[in-house]
């Protein structure tokens, strides 16, 4: 977002204009000079005059960690466009095809505008990891998408720094890469002149020859030559005065200004950015209007009510922070730290806190924010501040050594975690008499325990972890703990039932118990797998073919987990639900199903809502044989989800599917050959998949044997469902093999079975796609004007009523009554068919 405030020495520059305009005809732009060449300040005031769309990174030195990086990418195009980011990416992008998905998803909604993405001190970003970022995001520049790139180091290898740097050679060979460098940003002996008429400073001619010798139209050289003769009247400016003795100068200059406004400005710099909102409650009122009058070097940045100190005069200052107590910094810091906090910038706000010392509020931060840490990008970054906390810091906060060990447990280091859990266990056992806060760590150990042996069980079968349960509530109850809200955190995976074995009872043993320990954990932790039982059963209902009583279950399932706010333990109801009614033919079902899938998106409490609804809604259109609708991130080069690493994620069998229904057999294969020690229903379907894609590519062995290990793994628990599903195909498959009589891979009578069971399938499944792939649209659809598509395709991505009226500028009210007459035009029912029935007819997937 750029200001329109205009500094006092403001001096408008054509010729810089034009070299600005002749280097955006690139869609890439480097901007290199040294420090004080005012490269920043030209950048925006030329961009002021456009009629662009201006999206501003100011990058500092903790734009190295990555995920501070993704944090502040993030807030400018927040910031820029004016709405949240239009990716579902909360995590900074670890692979070339998350970063494509990313930044191709964020930046095809940048089409109908001219955008400008400026990052600005490129030169201090070091890591390697946003380096290659930046390299790749390069790529989708264009001229409706321009690049600048405002550097202090040469733009041939740019932002050289210790070995690393973007290298922007093969952009430069194509001819894609425009440059403003430092020669184009020096003052004119005229423009020097003109400078010092506009601030009413008068120079004689010697005088005038004297700061253009020193300055060479080096404009911090003449702010301060300016400054220099305003601070005092009548003195005559003489050659040599800044030449090589800027630093001295800014000392005096420094030296003059009320004590504790320079004491202020010297806390300025124990920080990166300057928001002015954060400057004012760190100065209070009175001070504040004192800084408003002294500030030198330092203006109103690119965003508005930003400041920005210049590179010099911060270093200046930052040799003088020891002049300040250690109690005056941590202050400070903790003053940042709560206002990140309150912009929603936790892993900032934790940085400022780590800064401080301030282990005790890290901890309550975590606490605060459990489900936001876990289920978004903050666990890795969280880990590592954990990892260096002094040992002191565990000793006197007893829930620091819990929150590290849930952190193992999710970055699936299950060993180290459990390891800690019976050390912290047996040292506060040890104590002779238990107090309040012994026992809410002994709940929250016992729970972690519960919850590792339980994620092992997997591959155990013992299912003892209820015990551990028991005690957690005991210890919880005893501590007086529960969690007052929700606790939205867990995901479901792929299934429900991960049980390893297929001997018959086994997956109903897995499923029973861990309905044990569901209501204790639901009642401390806010409804927390409330639902998780039903679905489960109903899960194995529907393997089983089982369709009333899965339905049953499900339903049930929904409801509950709908009450508690269970949001992924719904997502999985209702995918499970769909398949039902898939193979009932019954897409008015389907239909309200989806409705209800469209309004989670409208839950913020729900963690990466986009990323499960992309799941839910691709596994759907993967079985139509719809891969067109298919989100880009599961159907291409897969970028996993990152949610439960320990588990095998519905992503890849989409991206399997998809793979399959494009006819790349090899493909299907590699996919499903990356997933390892699949619990019972997984195998299950991995095999059938390969069955089928062997069978594609005339590898009737290798049908044969995936079909044999499916067929096993299913039979003992009648598990006909996955074969059933598979329609047309496997009918294809199972009377091929039905041919060979007794040299089939499995029995006659059961290939029959399959057979009957995925023709009947098939039949219904086609009725289904039939409805989606050709709605019943009114004729008077053609009549959807601009400005309704407009609202239609942001209801599409995901935003409110109040943020589209926000939006477009229309009240409520009107919004509403165009609602209304977009219902009738398309014959719509409710938004979500609204929204099927424009990607259907291409009215929200294309520019305006």
């Amino acid at each position: 977002m750029i200001t329109n405030e205009t500094p006092a020495d403001f001096l408008e520059r054509p010729q810089v204009d034009s070299v600005l305009e002749a280097a955006l005809r690139c869609p890439i732009v480097t901007v290199v000079a040294g420090a004080g060449f005012g490269k920043s300040f030209q950048v925006k005031t030329y961009l002021s005059k456009k009629n662009y769309t201006v999206i501003w990174t100011a990058l500092s030195s903790h734009d190295n960690d990555p995920d501070l990086f993704w944090a502040d990418f993030r807030a400018a195009l927040i910031e820029g466009s004016g709405k949240p980011p239009l990716f579902t990416g909360r995590r900074f992008p670890a692979s070339d095809a998350a970063i494509d998905q990313y930044v191709r998803t964020a930046f095809r909604q940048l089409r109908r505008r001219r955008y400008v993405l400026v990052f600005d001190n490129v030169h201090l970003l070091a890591d390697e990891r946003v380096l290659h970022f930046g390299e790749r995001a390069l790529r989708y520049a264009s001229l409706r998408l321009s690049v600048i790139l405002i550097s202090r180091r040469d733009s041939e290898n740019l932002s050289q720094n210790e070995g690393h740097g973007l290298n922007l050679v093969s952009f430069e060979s194509r001819g894609l890469l425009g440059h403003v460098d430092q020669e184009d940003l020096y003052f004119s002996r005229r423009e020097c002149a003109d400078y010092f008429e506009r601030l009413a400073i008068p120079l004689t001619p010697s005088e005038a020859d004297a700061v253009y010798g020193d300055t060479e139209g080096w404009i911090f050289g003449m702010r301060l030559a300016a400054t220099y003769k305003q601070s005092a009247p009548g003195a005559v400016y003489v050659s040599g005065v800044i030449r090589h003795h800027v630093f001295s100068f800014i000392d005096s200059l420094f030296k003059n200004l009320p004590p504790e406004i320079s004491r202020f400005f010297i806390k300025l710099s124990l920080f990166d950015q300057h928001p002015k909102d954060l400057v004012r409650k760190l100065a209070g009122p009175a001070l504040f209007q004192q800084f408003e009058h002294h500030r030198i070097f330092i203006h109103t940045s690119f965003y508005e009510n930003h400041y920005r100190i210049h590179h010099l005069f911060l270093e200046y200052l930052r040799g003088l922070q020891n002049d300040l107590s250690g109690e005056e910094r941590r202050e400070v810091w903790r003053i940042c730290a709560d206002h990140a906090y309150s912009q929603g910038d936790l892993l900032i706000a934790i940085n400022y806190l780590e800064t401080a010392g301030d282990y005790d509020r890290i901890i309550d931060l975590f606490i605060d924010n459990f489900s936001r840490i876990l289920g978004g990008a903050s666990a890795g970054h969280m880990f590592e501040v954990l990892d260096r906390m002094p040992h002191a810091a565990y000793q006197s906060n007893p829930h620091a050594m819990l929150m590290r060990i849930w952190l193992l447990v999710y970055l699936n280091r299950l060993d180290e975690a459990r390891k800690g859990l019976e050390t912290e266990i047996a040292r506060v056992l040890k104590r002779p008499a238990g107090t309040k806060a012994d026992y809410i760590t002994l709940a929250g150990a016992y729970l972690v325990l519960g919850a590792i042996v339980w994620m092992r069980s997997i591959y155990t079968a013992e299912y003892n972890y209820s015990e551990y349960i028991e005690k957690f509530y005991r210890y919880a109850k005893l501590g007086g703990y529960t969690l007052p809200a929700a606790a939205t955190l867990f995901n479901v995976g792929a299934y429900v039932c991960r049980a390893a074995s297929s001997v018959r009872g086994e997956c109903e043993r897995y499923i029973e118990s861990f309905s044990k320990i569901i209501p204790p954990i639901a009642e401390i932790l806010g409804g927390c797998l409330a639902g998780l039982d039903d679905l489960g059963r109903g899960e194995i209902m529907l393997y089983r073919g089982n369709l009333d009583k899965a339905e049953e279950h499900l339903l049930l399932a929904q409801i509950t987990a709908k009450k508690n706010r269970q949001f992924n333990i719904e997502n999985r109801a209702i995918v499970y639900l769909v398949r039902l009614y898939i193979s009932r033919g019954d897409w008015q079902e389907i239909n309200k199903l989806r409705g209800r899938l469209r309004e989670h998106l409208y839950e913020k409490d729900y963690l990466n809502r986009r990323e499960f609804f992309d799941m839910a809604a691709g596994w759907f259109y993967a079985r139509l044989g719809m891969e067109d609708r298919v989100a880009d991130w599961l159907k291409n080069d897969l970028e996993e989800s990152g949610q439960g690493s320990h588990l095998l994620k519905p992503e890849t069998l989409i991206n399997a599917r998809c793979h399959y229904n494009r006819g790349d057999y090899k493909k299907t294969i590699a996919v499903l050959a990356g997933l390892e020690n699949p619990p019972v229903m997984g195998k299950i379907e991995i095999l059938l998949l390969k069955a089928l894609a062997c069978f594609k590519m005339g590898d009737k062995s290798g049908a044969a044997g995936a079909l044999a290990g499916a067929w096993k793994a299913a039979q003992p628990n009648g598990f006909l469902f996955p074969f059933t599903e598979l329609g047309k195909d496997m009918k294809s498959l199972a009377e091929a093999f039905h041919k060979q009589g007794a040299d089939a891979p499995i029995p006659a009578e059961d290939l029959e079975r399959i057979r009957l069971s995925a023709s009947a399938y098939e039949k219904r499944l086609a009725l289904v796609a039939e409805h989606f792939q050709k709605p019943q649209i009114q004729n008077s659809s053609r009549q959807v004007t601009r400005s309704e598509t407009a609202i239609l395709r942001l209801f599409s991505q995901g935003y409110t009523v109040e943020e589209v009226s926000d939006e477009s500028g229309l009240s409520e009210n009107t919004l509403k009554s165009m609602i209304k007459r977009i219902y009738e035009k398309l014959g719509a029912a409710n938004r979500a068919d609204a929204i099927r029935i424009a990607t259907y007819l291409d009215l929200i997937s294309g520019e305006d």
